[in-house]
């Protein structure tokens, strides 16, 4: 039987199945009282596989991030949106997406302090924005774990622009004097960005 028949039978079984079973997107009882989604999907009995369900993660963190982007856009200008959701430091997308993921589309949205730091870039305020609300309370060490990777981004964000500082040739003086306190061997600033830019960090 060539793969072009068995296709055509699969097509065949799967309309009819959709007529007798109907198609629901939200879970329903079905005439023998089972738990029910989909295209009779029993989900007492037979529930969803793994990759059924790493499926359904993909398309759910897919979701939470448009939504997210949509959240973070600079909607003054249509004509230039601009996404801020892309330009942020990778620790605090993860966790804004943890976030939106637990809270879903409303939930997240009564965040608004914390969304409004997250906007000004001021990351360890957005924690304690975090750790003040009764969300933190309710679901326990995974709000610690997101507060303590949003304060981790706090801290990686000012080491960073403490390198973009020195990278402009700002406060030179200041690192130069550090080093001497220390009995470390100074390097010149030339050289300093250039190891920099060897490395990937500007």
């Amino acid at each position: 039987m060539s793969m072009t028949v068995i296709k055509s039978i699969h097509k065949k079984i799967a309309d009819q199945l959709i007529q007798h079973e109907d198609l629901r997107l939200k879970p329903y009882r079905c005439p023998a009282g089972k738990l029910t989604i989909g295209i009779g999907r029993n989900l007492e009995d037979k529930g969803i596989t793994q990759k059924e369900a790493i499926m359904l993660l993909k398309n759910d963190i897919q979701d939470c991030i448009s939504d997210l982007k949509e959240i973070f856009s600079d909607q003054k200008n249509n004509e230039n949106e601009k996404n801020e959701f892309d330009s942020l430091p990778e620790g605090v997308q993860i966790v804004l997406v943890d976030m939106r993921f637990n809270l879903g589309h409303d939930g997240f949205r009564r965040f608004k302090k914390m969304i409004k730091a997250v906007r000004e870039h001021d990351f360890h305020r957005a924690a304690l924005e975090m750790k003040d609300s009764r969300w933190y309370y309710q679901v326990g060490k995974r709000a610690e774990n997101l507060v303590k990777m949003m304060k981790n981004s706090a801290t990686s964000t000012t080491g960073m622009n403490r390198i973009r500082k020195l990278a402009n040739g700002e406060d030179i003086e200041d690192l130069a004097a550090l080093a001497e306190r220390k009995n470390e061997v100074t390097i010149p600033h030339e050289k300093f960005i250039n190891e920099l830019k060897n490395d990937g960090i500007i």
